[in-house]
């Protein structure tokens, strides 16, 4: 019977000695939460700023001006202006020496300049004894055809 007044009692040996382990233990780690930590330096992060957009860049004001539109020799034509030219020269008799120079100069200046500039150019020539007076209507003709206004 003393047996069954042992287990009438509480718990057994094992069990209690259980109960103890566990409470020194709950102990131990209680003060170990108490016990101060070494310092550690805090950094702050702090959450990045919303970009703000870059400010619009200020209009400039455009210095450009066209060109005032003028009649001039048509750019896209060149080469076609050329060839008839060559053609024509030799055709009207103008002498060698003076072809080239009545070919690049009448271009430049209705190309760059204005159409009354290269007939003035032409009349010039004629003034110069370069030309005749049928010599210089043709060209004029000419011109003419290759004329645009830009």
């Amino acid at each position: 019977m003393v047996i069954e007044d042992q287990a009438d009692d509480g718990p057994s040996n094992k069990a209690q000695e259980l109960i103890d382990e566990s409470r020194v233990r709950a102990e131990v780690e209680k003060k170990k939460r108490e016990e101060p930590k070494a310092v550690v330096a805090k950094v702050t992060i702090e959450a990045p700023k919303p970009k703000t957009p870059a400010p619009k860049p200020r209009r400039r004001r455009n210095s450009f001006q066209p060109a005032a539109r003028a009649k001039r020799l048509d750019r896209s034509r060149h080469m076609e202006y050329k060839y008839e030219m060559r053609g024509l020269l030799i055709d009207i008799d103008i002498p060698e020496e003076h072809r080239s120079n009545i070919l690049g100069t009448i271009w430049a200046r209705g190309e760059r300049q204005t159409v009354a500039d290269a007939k003035e150019f032409i009349s010039e020539k004629c003034e110069q004894g370069v030309l005749t007076e049928d010599q210089e209507s043709t060209l004029r003709g000419v011109v003419d055809r290759y004329t645009v206004r830009r």
